[in-house]
């Protein structure tokens, strides 16, 4: 049995690939940009460091951990 591709379902499934991809990349992209820009030596509040990332996966915890209640 043939289905027929209409508008609707091409459409759905653009949305459905848009969110995925949302929900997938952008947690990594923070993490990635995060990673680029912890060695800048910037100094935050009163000469404390940032402390560094040690892997992709500590820094994806730490940023989830900092994101939750």
């Amino acid at each position: 049995r043939k289905v027929s591709s209409t508008p609707f379902v091409h459409m759905t499934a653009a949305a459905g690939a848009g969110v995925a991809t949302l929900l997938v990349t952008n947690p990594l992209w923070v993490v990635k940009t995060r990673m680029q820009t912890q060695n800048l030596q910037l100094n935050i509040g009163k000469g404390v460091r940032k402390s560094h990332y040690t892997s992709t996966f500590n820094a994806l915890l730490r940023c989830v951990s900092a994101c939750t209640p």
